[in-house]
């Protein structure tokens, strides 16, 4: 059963929502200047989700069942989010992004947390503790839907993991069961199942001395 939370939210009954929490939101940002984000469709809130304090959903948004958001947490207009996600405490999550399910958005910690542009999708079992950035060289372009190739968004598949501080750019891809080191740049793809270190140094596991590399070896990633 749902109940209408407000006219821009419908809400399972099962869901918890903060008494401070804000769905149904509009970007000031966004309002108006961009055809592709849909103002007008509520959004939608699956069974037993958690909406912790002071968090904000936009219009259009889908949070699937079994999935928090921390304090603090952001998603704007026409995002999708998956089941049994977390979104992290301070989370930020731009409009038209797809998350998969079983995800983890990384939020505050070491001074920083996640930002995911508009138009990224992270599939299935990823964990992001960095910032997925859009290679818009005008700042005045909000969120790369305007900006030609420079606001192409990156791509995740299925348990590629983004560590604290590292930041991926532009419409490049990541691919299965990739490591990005805390605090790598990548601009360039990520073949599935490496790690990546320091800007666009790629290892393969075998040749990674420690732990990590062991451990990938032990539960390497089939893209299906």
């Amino acid at each position: 059963m749902t109940y209408q939370f407000n006219p821009y939210a419908i809400v399972d009954e099962s869901a918890y929502v903060a008494s401070t929490a804000v769905l149904g939101e509009v970007s000031p940002r966004l309002q108006g200047s961009h055809q592709l984000v849909d103002f007008v469709t509520p959004c939608r809130i699956d069974a037993n989700v958690w909406i912790g304090d002071y968090c904000v959903v936009g219009r259009g948004v889908h949070i699937g069942k079994d999935t928090v958001l921390e304090p603090m947490a952001a998603v704007m207009e026409g995002t999708q989010l998956g089941s049994r996600t977390v979104l992290a405490c301070k989370a930020h999550v731009g409009p038209l992004v797809r998350i998969g399910d079983e995800c983890i958005i990384g939020g505050s910690g070491h001074g920083s947390h996640a930002t995911i542009c508009s138009g990224s999708v992270i599939e299935s079992g990823c964990k992001v503790f960095g910032s997925l950035l859009h290679r818009v060289l005008d700042p005045s372009l909000f969120g790369g839907i305007d900006a030609g190739d420079a606001g192409l968004a990156p791509v995740l598949e299925q348990y590629a993991f983004i560590g604290h501080g590292a930041t991926v750019i532009g419409g490049v891809n990541v691919g299965a069961g990739a490591y990005v080191v805390a605090g790598a740049i990548v601009t360039k793809d990520v073949p599935p199942g490496l790690i990546v270190k320091n800007s666009n140094e790629h290892i393969r596991p075998e040749d990674w001395t420690g732990e990590l590399g062991e451990h990938m070896l032990a539960n390497m990633i089939r893209p299906t």
